[in-house]
């Protein structure tokens, strides 16, 4: 079933509810970024954008830990929308990409905890490569002297 043929009482459905999202995603093995991209895109009445259709060799490995997926579905929310602001938003795509990928996500961390030190991790991983103990030890030798 191709999302320009449907209605847009459908498309809201679809958009609003998370595992009729997912559902739809998983049946037609589309990518959850651009199918949300495209259904926003019909809702505001605007042209969709125009994805290229992954070859074969083009397509992804699945993750296998959450900070690739938490990175992985970041670069694509860079790509698609470039004024993103809702951390709500991209914690509920991270956590869609990660039921796709884990299955049902359990864990004594509360989601939002988790996915935030994935991105501070991250974040030190690209301000201090990959010696974490970078920061430190400029810190110890500064008091040091």
């Amino acid at each position: 079933m191709d999302l320009h043929e449907l209605p847009l009482d459908d498309l809201q459905n679809i958009r609003s509810s998370p595992s009729k999202l997912m559902d739809y995603c998983t049946q037609n093995n589309l990518d959850l970024i651009q199918v949300v991209g495209i259904i926003d895109s019909l809702l505001l009445g605007k042209e969709p954008p125009k994805y290229k259709q992954p070859s074969l060799k083009d397509k992804p490995k699945k993750s296998i830990n959450l900070e690739a997926i938490v990175v992985a579905t970041l670069d694509k929310f860079k790509k698609e929308s470039s004024n993103v602001s809702d951390f709500d938003k991209f914690l509920s795509l991270v956590k869609l990409e990660s039921e796709i990928n884990f299955g049902i996500f359990k864990s004594n961390v509360p989601f939002k905890g988790l996915i935030s030190n994935c991105l501070y991790h991250y974040a030190e991983k690209q301000k201090f490569g990959s010696n974490k103990n970078k920061s430190y030890m400029r810190y110890l030798d500064s008091s040091i002297c």
